[in-house]
This record gives structure tokens, sequence and C-alpha cells, in this order.
């Protein structure tokens, strides 16, 4: 069985590409989500203006685009306690099949929406295109839209950030790029609301403005998603008791939290907690989001919760660095700990856990991580010792570094690049957490066949993992690192050293100086989003990227790799 089969080119193309921007009282488009083999959810919202009453709404599933073939129908109630959104749990599904749908209220038809649900038994291919970080007022969504125009895709993973929670014009986007009008924000005058969004009222209403993207949209109406939360769908650099861009002013973060998980499960088509078997055992926590998806025989999708589940606060650049100092690459690592003396956690001990059985229980022959931070060790760059920079741009780079973290702080960097040791930059990902990154490395070394996928970064990386040891190091799993959708990435911070330069930096430092893992790949300037293309044999991973968002005409490259099956590491194809 083939999972891109089901149905033709041509079918698709007249219920896809054919539609535009969605119309009243279907503003938002249509959606689907969390495919199992018999049962995938259906996700719409009823815009009426003054509706201060729930609305009724029908919903319909057949086996083909004209809904002579129908196999399942209902009725469902847009309430004014959800913003009006409708989301169904359509069951009774057969696997690996191309369905239909489609809502009607008030007199009206939505769009007509394409999912499929999970296989069973013998798979033969996978395809997936993995997505972060979109900033609506920076770019405009070329990426979703040339994601839309494939016809071959079995799902849509998106890795968090799948809106901000900026107002337009602040937060950590006022760029060096933009400061100096070096890049524009192309649609900051169009970003709803008009402040950073605290209240349940505006997580909402910045839900809304995202979902009334055409493009966006297109690609929600063409493959079922699976979503799981970052930072920036509550705020940037949360953790478990508050966040980077959270202050007492602001009122409670639990509050705040809250708000921001409930539009999250409003607006998006994700099987909600009380229709889930599982919760956190440990916390009693309904919102849990980590869950598993498995494709037949050919592959398990795990999807961890690095950001709301238990991460502890990230720690200072100081402290990042003196965990390290004098510890083994496989720690431990004494100085990791919080201040009740346990050790600092990512995920917690119940995902773990949890985490541990999904990958020692599949019998698949891939196990594919949805994680949102990068999981390789990132090291400071070696600026004085790189032979891959000139005299001129080591000067440039120093500068730069100095004027974006502070007097002196180049220098500083240099000693740790030369040291190997952490940048200061990465303390909010799993570098950050050097107890909990070696914990996972070891769970990951017991899967067959693990490959990691990661956003946040807003750039593309492809690294090799390694399991540390006092006798040397075994390969684990390749990692891969996609780029944002819109948001900025290191070409708007380090102005006049040219992203090549940058890039080649990263490897070769990685390269000579890191003790663990090895980054083979990043590019430092583009946006795009990633296409997984599993085999019985191998999988190949291939960074696309869009030359522009700036404005609607942008051209395509792309970057693959393969990991043939059973090496743990990727290497790279020449297209």
């Amino acid at each position: 069985m083939t999972l891109a089969a089901g149905v033709t080119a041509i079918s698709i193309t007249l219920a896809v590409e054919g539609a535009e921007a969605a119309t009243a009282p279907f503003l938002h488009g249509v959606a689907s989500g969390d495919p199992l083999s018999d049962r995938v959810i259906i996700w719409t919202r009823v815009t009426k203006p003054g509706a201060t009453a729930d609305i009724a709404v029908n919903w319909i599933v057949a086996e083909d685009e004209a809904f002579t073939r129908v196999v399942r129908s209902g009725k469902a109630v847009a309430r004014v306690g959800r913003d009006h959104t409708v989301k169904v749990d359509v069951t009774q599904l057969s696997p690996g099949v191309v369905y239909y749908y489609r809502f009607e209220a008030e007199r009206a038809l939505s769009p007509v929406g394409r999912t499929k649900t999970l296989p069973v038994g013998k798979v033969d291919r996978l395809m997936l295109a993995v997505f972060s970080c979109s900033n609506y007022e920076l770019g405009f969504f070329n990426v979703y839209k040339e994601a839309a125009k494939r016809r071959d895709l079995d799902a849509v993973l998106h890795l968090g950030d799948y809106i901000y929670e900026y107002g337009p014009g602040t937060g950590g986007y006022t760029t060096p790029a933009t400061g100096l009008g070096l890049a524009p924000k192309p649609r900051d005058a169009d970003l709803q609301p008009r402040e950073e969004i605290i209240r349940l009222d505006q997580y909402r209403a910045r839900h809304a403005l995202y979902k009334t993207d055409p493009h966006l949209q297109k690609l929600h109406a063409l493959a079922p998603f699976i979503n799981i939360w970052d930072d920036h769908e509550v705020a940037n650099d949360a953790w478990t008791g508050g966040a980077e861009n959270h202050n007492a002013g602001e009122g409670s973060w639990s509050v705040r939290k809250q708000h921001g998980v409930r539009a999250f499960y409003e607006w998006l088509p994700i099987r909600e907690p009380a229709d889930r078997e599982r919760v956190d055992p440990a916390t009693g926590n309904p919102d849990a989001l980590y869950r598993t998806f498995d494709f037949g025989d050919l592959a398990r999708l795990v999807m961890i919760d690095t950001r709301e589940a238990a991460r502890d606060q990230q720690l200072s650049s100081a402290a990042l660095v003196a965990a390290y100092v004098g510890a083994p690459p496989d720690g431990p690592f004494p100085k990791d700990v919080r201040e009740d003396g346990k050790r600092r956690t990512l995920m917690g001990d119940a995902q773990a856990a949890w985490f541990g059985e999904q990958i020692v229980t599949s019998t698949q022959a891939w196990q594919l991580i949805g994680n949102q931070v990068l999981m390789f060790y990132q090291n400071a760059p070696d600026i004085a010792g790189s032979p891959v920079l000139s005299p001129a741009q080591k000067t440039s780079y120093n500068a730069l570094l100095d004027q974006l973290l502070g007097a002196g702080q180049s220098e500083q960097i240099a000693q740790l690049g030369a040291a190997g040791l952490p940048t200061p930059l990465a303390a909010d990902a799993w570098t950050g957490y050097p107890t909990a990154r070696v914990k996972m490395l070891k769970t990951l070394a017991k899967a067959k066949s693990p490959i990691v996928l990661t956003g946040d970064s807003h750039n593309a990386w492809t690294a090799n993992l390694v399991l540390p040891s006092g006798t040397g190091s075994r390969p684990v799993a390749p990692e891969f690192g996609g780029t944002s959708v819109s948001s900025p990435g290191m070409e708007q911070y380090l102005l006049g050293v040219p992203p090549t330069a940058t890039a080649a930096l990263q490897v070769d430092s990685s390269a000579r100086k890191s003790p663990v893992d090895k980054l083979i790949y990043t590019e430092q300037s583009r946006r795009g989003f990633m296409l997984v293309d599993v085999r019985p044999t191998y999988a190949d991973v291939v960074h696309v990227f869009v030359s522009n968002v700036f404005g609607p005409d942008y051209t395509v490259e792309n970057k693959r790799f393969r990991v043939p099956l059973g090496s743990r590491q990727a290497i790279p194809l020449s297209s």
C-alpha cells in the first residue's frame, strides 16, 4: 500500500487549488487533523456578525468530492463559548483512505476539505510536510503556498509557533535589519489585535487573523494537520512557571497560559483533551498534548511537548556555561539542578517515561520524533580559530556580537568557542538542559531507526546526534531542524557577514570543537519547510527554501539528505 495513492491528481486540483479565500459565514476555511486509522478531526468556524447565540451546523464526509458516496454525516453546534468554532471527531472511517468533507450553516456551504486516515498493515511510503514559526506581520505565507501545491502529502506537521503573541512592531522582532529599514514588515499594518495578546479574546482574534490567510487555508484544506505548541502560542520562551515575554504588569501567568491554551484547542483541528485516553499522570494535566501516530508498519510519529508540560526555567548564560565546565560529555552535570536540588527537566518524568515506552514498543521500521527546540549540542563558534572566515569577516563578526550581546561578549564567546563549550544563546534549547539531553539520547539509542524533526530556531540545520560515553561515542539519530515560515533568521542579526560564511563557521566549529554531536549543514538566511519522504529502506528529508517572503514572488531551492534504515546518520545528496 502506498500512502500517496487514493484519488486522482485532477480531482484534488478541482477541490483544493481552485478554491479562493473562504467566504461568509466560513471566513476561516476548513481544516482536519489528528488522524487515526478509523477517525479524524474536522474543523471550521462560523462567522455571523453580532451573533450571541449558538449556531446549528451540519457536516458531511464522503469518499468523493462530489459527495455522491457519503460515509458519515451529522449535526454539530458552533457554540458561543467556543468562539463559534466547530470540531467533530468523525469515527467509523476506513484506514488509509482519502475523504472529503464540508459543513453547512446559515444556508451556506463551506469550502471542501480533503483529509486522510492513517493506514494499517504494510505501508510503502509516507510523505510529510513539516513547518514551524509563522509570524504574520513579518512576511507573506509563501511557504504555505508552495507546500499547498503538492498532491502527495499524507499529513502536515506543525512543530509550534503557529501564531505569535507580539503586537505590531514590538517584541523580539525589531531586529537590527528591521531597525535599519533593511527588512520590511510587509503585513504589520494588517496585524490584529493591535497590541500584544494576553486575554482570551485577544488570542482568539489572533488565531482568527491567521486563518484568513488564503495560503494557510488551502494547506489546511489539503491534508490533515498534526500540531504541537511551542512558546509563542502563549508567550516567548515559556516554561511552566512563566515566560521571558511575560511580566507582573500583565497579570497572572497561569491565567494567561490558560487563555492561550484554550484558544489553541478551539482554533486548531486537535482532538480535545477529554476525548483522549491519557492525561499527564504526574500532574493530572488534562491539556497534555504529547501523543503518538502510527503509519502502519512503516513509521511511528511521536509528538513530544518540550514547552508547556513540565519545563523548568531556562538558565542564565553564565549558569549554562558553568553547568558544562568540568563535566564529561555524558554527565553527570552537578550544577544542572533546581533550587530544590532536583535535576532540571525539559519534558518531566511522566512524559519522559511515556516517550520511552513509545520508542521501545514501536514495531515500525522508523521512529519519527516531532520536537520543538534544537536537540544537537550547540557549541559556541570558534571564530578566532576558524579557517573559513577571512580576517575582515572575523573582525565584523566580533563587532556584531559586541553590538548585539554587549561590550566584551565577543571575547567571552571566543573563549567558549575555543574550548568547545556551549553558546550562551542555547539556553532555551536542549543544550540548556544537559542532564535531560543525555537522558533523551539514551532513550533514542533504544529506537530501531529514529529521526528527530525540530522547529523553533528560524534556520535550517542537519546534525548527527551521538551518545557519548567514557570510551567514545556511537551514532544515535539524525536531527533535521526546519527553518521558519516567515520569522527572521540569523541574516537579520549578523549584518555585514554573508550568511554563507556564518553557516560555514557553524559547521566548521562543530566539526573541530564539538565533543559530541556533529552539525553537517545549516542555512542561515531563507525561509521554508521540510519534506519527509519515508520508505521501507531509507528516508529522505528535504529542506525546501523560498527566496522571498516580503512579496508574492519567489523561487524555490532544495537541499536533500538521506538516512539509510538503521544507519542513524544523515548523508547529503546532490539535490
